[in-house]
C-alpha cells in the first residue's frame, strides 16, 4: 500500500510525498506507477504491416520464411485472424521481435474489443505497492 502524505509549509506551500513499507525498510521511495490502455483498438495486424515494410519483407515472402498460408497473413495484416502462439513463435524466428510482445498485442486488441463491445471504461490507473 502506498501512502500520500500531504503537508503545508510555513508558507502555505503544498508538498506531496509517498510512502510504503518498502520505504521503511530499504529507505527508497516509491512512485505511483500508472498503466494506461488506449481507447481504440488497435490490431496487430497493422504492426505486423510496419514491420514488414521497415525490414523490406514483401507479404509473400514473409508467408514463405513463415511457412504459414497466404489466407492466414492476409487475415492477420487485415485485423480478422488472430495471432495464435503457434504463429508469433514463427514470426519471433523470422522477425526477432520476441513473441510476448506479439501475445502482449493481441491480448490488448481483443480486450480492447471486448470492451468496446460491452462499452467499459478503458482507462486504469494503479499504484505500486
Amino acid at each position: 500500500t502506498v501512502n500520500v502524505v500531504r503537508k503545508v509549509d510555513m508558507k502555505g506551500q503544498l508538498s506531496q510525498s509517498y510512502s510504503s513499507p518498502v520505504e521503511k525498510i530499504m529507505g527508497k521511495k516509491s512512485k505511483p506507477t500508472y498503466s494506461w490502455i488506449p481507447e481504440y483498438a488497435i490490431p496487430p495486424g497493422g504492426l505486423l504491416g510496419e514491420y514488414l515494410e521497415v525490414r523490406g519483407y514483401s507479404q509473400a515472402e514473409f508467408t514463405s520464411l513463415c511457412g504459414l498460408s497466404h489466407t492466414l497473413i492476409s487475415g492477420i495484416l487485415a485485423g480478422t485472424a488472430p495471432i495464435e502462439p503457434e504463429t508469433v513463435l514463427r514470426f519471433e524466428k523470422v522477425l526477432g521481435l520476441n513473441a510476448g510482445v506479439w501475445v502482449n498485442i493481441e491480448s490488448i486488441y481483443r480486450f480492447q474489443l471486448a470492451k468496446k463491445n460491452t462499452g467499459e471504461e478503458a482507462v486504469m490507473k494503479t499504484f505500486a505497492d
